[in-house]
């Protein structure tokens, strides 16, 4: 997977869980986990590590597409 929307929408299907699912768990709505599954918005920071918990992934991996993904988007050089 080459970037954080791939990445969270596979592990969101492996776990089996929809988009409305995952945005209760995580504390969010639907439309802004949506947007977060999109790349249109980030993850707030309070919410990582249950995001991380809810789709069953190691929060480290997590952190690091959104530090690839973001980097690239402001054209850094990724990690």
């Amino acid at each position: 997977m080459d970037n954080i929307e791939d990445f969270l929408k596979f592990h969101r299907k492996k776990v089996g869980l929809t988009q409305n699912q995952v945005a209760k768990l995580v504390g969010v709505s639907r439309a802004f986990y949506s947007n977060i599954e999109g790349g249109r918005r980030r993850t707030p920071y309070e919410k990582i590590y249950q995001l991380a918990e809810t789709l069953e992934v190691d929060v480290d991996t997590l952190l690091y597409f959104y530090a690839f993904k973001w980097r690239n988007w402001k054209g850094e050089e990724a990690l």
